[in-house]
């Protein structure tokens, strides 16, 4: 039987008909007792889920239910699935959970978001995020982990106190610095703003175009350049620096540069709503971190409504959690502090 020909196995002998596409090579799956229909290989992409082609063009769909054993898109021991009921240990997702099938306990959880058809296996590893609760930069993945639902272990390091440059932390993290990720495999990452980027992969808080990502990634970049090295220092300096402490003198050039980048913030929010893009996303939550605790630097940010009222959406998103108050001798110092 030539490529471009098929076989008639009921009639058990060769026939030749016309298929409108040479390059096209079709599977003659139409058995005895086998109710398939003659149709092009489709290629499977994971447990019950293949690529499919229609007058729209190719999409992504859930493998038809009541497949026979002969048909090109069966694989021994996938759960079909029934029309009207879910097949056997196929689960439903939670809100902004990524799609793809993956192995709990009790079955496989088949996610919602069709972007995200191939499992990621790290987003079933234990999280654990090893940082101090009141530093900005650790609450941007505090924050985000909450807004994911996504289980995770807190590890509480203080960095005022020298926590950061024991010999064990430094031997994960040479840079002695929090926050720090690390996985159960042993993999570790760093950088607050690259850890958010990773644990945001396939959800709707990182945009998937690719100029809406660089968009938000140069806000992103933005707070780590203009941003967090004014407000975030102001602050520290304030709540966890002596009175008499020279670096104080720095306050008002800190506070000069901070303004600067409030303003900034302040003529984009004037025509839009979100720093990541269209939605809420890593880029607001970056930005959120130090500017919604500004005060604590010497801040006043009555001059920046739309940068208030940003922070008021911010603090209405589902899952919203509030950074912890600084421990009682920082807050005193922050009170007495010009």
């Amino acid at each position: 039987m030539g490529a471009a020909g098929l076989r008639d196995v009921l009639r058990d002998r060769e026939g030749q008909w016309s298929l409108g596409r040479a390059d096209g090579a079709v599977a003659a799956v139409r058995l005895a007792g086998d109710g398939d229909r003659l149709r092009l290989p489709s290629r499977c992409l994971g447990q019950g889920l293949c690529d499919r082609i229609g007058g729209r063009g190719d999409r992504l769909g859930v493998r038809a239910a009541r497949v026979g054993r002969n048909h090109p898109l069966h694989r021994s021991g996938q759960p079909r699935l029934a029309t009207g009921r879910t097949a056997v240990g196929v689960h439903a997702a939670r809100p902004r959970q990524a799609a793809g099938a993956f192995r709990r306990s009790t079955g496989r959880h088949l996610g919602a978001d069709a972007r995200a058809v191939a499992a990621q296996p790290d987003a079933l590893r234990m999280t654990t995020v090893h940082g101090y609760s009141t530093s900005g930069n650790c609450h941007k993945l505090r924050l985000l982990l909450e807004q994911l639902d996504r289980p995770y272990r807190w590890v509480e390091v203080d960095s005022s106190r020298g926590e950061t440059r024991t010999p064990e932390y430094l031997a994960k993290n040479p840079n002695g610095k929090v926050p720090m990720l690390e996985l159960d495999d042993g993999r570790v990452l760093v950088e607050s703003n690259a850890i958010l980027c990773w644990l945001a992969e396939e959800t709707s808080f990182l945009p998937p175009d690719p100029w809406q990502r660089a968009q938000a990634l140069s806000w992103m970049f933005f707070e780590q350049y203009s941003h967090e090295p004014y407000v975030a220092v102001a602050r520290f300096i304030r709540g966890w620096t002596p009175p008499d402490s020279p670096r104080r003198a720095d306050l008002p050039r800190l506070r000069e540069r901070g303004h600067e980048a409030f303003a900034v913030m302040e003529r984009h929010l004037g025509g839009h709503a979100w720093f990541t893009g269209p939605e809420y996303g890593v880029a607001d939550i970056a930005l959120f971190a130090y500017t919604d605790v500004a005060g604590d630097g010497g801040f006043d940010l009555a001059a920046y409504p739309a940068v208030r009222a940003w922070l008021a959406r911010v603090r209405a998103t589902p899952g919203f959690v509030p950074m912890p108050a600084p421990p009682s001798e920082a807050q005193a110092l922050l009170h007495q502090s010009p």
